[in-house]
Order: structure tokens, then C-alpha cells, then sequence
């Protein structure tokens, strides 16, 4: 989790932030905080997920076929659950938090949802065994 965190993780969502800043500027203030979450879950929060799956799988040298049937099971899942807490944490982040701060306010939510996508990924995990024996 470190190495994804600090290597992958903390750089992309630290540029992803600045981006929404400087370019999702519409005609109100709420439309843009509506912008905001609109893109980042319609775009990056579909993409992050699957590279969490993909990363961790990556970092625990496992195979193609192990890493894509555990993105068949889990993902979803983890899709499903990001949609029920996101949009709220990131309402309140684009809303009441200077940009520079943004990125400390999601960590700090993504230590209890990093264990939701972990428990998401160690028990889609058993998929591709139990696929196997049934074959």
C-alpha cells in the first residue's frame, strides 16, 4: 500500500486535483463544485479503481489472468461502493477545502476506504482458484 500510495497514488491525485481546479470553472460556484465531482467520478474514480486492482495485483507478482478475474469480481463491487461515500467526501473537499489541503482530506477518508478496497481485493482474490476446480 505504500509503495502504491507514494509511487502511483499521492502523484496522480495531486495533479488530478489541480486540474479540476484550473478547468472546471462554470458559471457558479455550485456548478462547479457539481462539475467537479461530476468529472471525478464519471472519469477518474472508475480508473483509480481498476488501477488499485491492477497495481496491488502487480505488487503481489501476480499473473494477467489472476489480476483480470479478480477485476471481474471485484470491481464492481468496489464501484458500487465508491458511488455511496465519494461524492459526498468529494462535495465537502472541492467545497471547504483550499486546493493545497485537498489531497490530506482524501487520504485521510482513504485510510477507511483503502480497507474497504482491500477487503474488496483480498476476497475476489479466491475467484480464479475456485474457477479452476470447477472447470
Amino acid at each position: 500500500m505504500a509503495v502504491f500510495g507514494a509511487g502511483f497514488a499521492g502523484p496522480i491525485m495531486h495533479n488530478w486535483y489541480r486540474f479540476l481546479d484550473r478547468n472546471i470553472r462554470l458559471s457558479t460556484p455550485v456548478r462547479s463544485l457539481l462539475g467537479r465531482v461530476a468529472v471525478d467520478q464519471l472519469f477518474f474514480a472508475p480508473c483509480f479503481i481498476a488501477s488499485f486492482f491492477v497495481g496491488q495485483g502487480l505488487l503481489a507478482g501476480e499473473s494477467r489472468d489472476t489480476i483480470q478475474a479478480r477485476l471481474k469480481k471485484g470491481y464492481p463491487e468496489a464501484l458500487r461502493g465508491n458511488y455511496v461515500v465519494w461524492p459526498a467526501v468529494q462535495c465537502f473537499n472541492f467545497w471547504l477545502v483550499p486546493l493545497q489541503h485537498r489531497l490530506m482530506v482524501v487520504n485521510t477518508f482513504a485510510l477507511g476506504w483503502n480497507s474497504y478496497l482491500s477487503h474488496v481485493n483480498q476476497t475476489s482474490r479466491t475467484a480464479p482458484k475456485e474457477q479452476l476446480k470447477q472447470q
